[in-house]
């Protein structure tokens, strides 16, 4: 009897390690439209165009459907996503763009701080974006504390606690 409680308590500690461990892991998100990172920069589109925000405000922000209606308003639908694309477009709704990256509540984070003022390139903190040719599903590249007091570190930024947390 004493083993099997042994046992039952080495199992609920695992579970629970394995539990905490995963627990600010955020599941893969479905995005939309299957959008290629990859095809919209190689014609030189920069990444502002459709994250507009990014000088202003903490979140850079996600492309709205007026962005995309530029160029393919007036192009015949050639592939799957292009037909969900014009839906939207025609439609006038909004795409429903799903967040990949996220700071926890308590972090503040400005990407005018870090892109406009420090001139940190995007794919420093987000990955090689530019590559993808597929829709972002996660982060290419933790977005974590330890990352962060690296880069600080590195760039000789100040690791103060209040610099970043409110």
């Amino acid at each position: 009897m004493r083993r099997v409680a042994s046992w039952f308590i080495v199992a609920v500690a695992v579970m629970s390690g394995a539990y905490w461990l995963n627990a600010g892991a955020r599941p893969a998100v479905v995005q939309p439209i299957d959008f290629s990172h990859q095809k919209h920069l190689a014609i030189k589109l920069p990444c502002a165009m459709c994250h507009r925000f990014y000088a202003a405000r903490q979140s850079s922000g996600r492309p709205g459907v007026a962005i995309c209606a530029m160029c393919h308003a007036a192009t015949a639908p050639k592939s799957p996503e292009m037909v969900k694309l014009r839906g939207f477009i025609d439609q006038k709704r909004e795409i429903p763009w799903q967040r990949v990256y996220k700071v926890p509540e308590h972090v503040f984070y400005s990407h005018r701080t870090h892109v406009v003022d420090a001139k940190v390139e995007c794919a420093v903190c987000h990955g090689a974006v530019e590559k993808q040719t597929a829709a972002l599903t996660g982060p290419l590249k933790p977005i974590s504390m330890d990352a962060c007091m690296s880069c600080h570190r590195d760039r000789k930024v100040t690791n103060d606690c209040n610099a970043c947390h409110k």
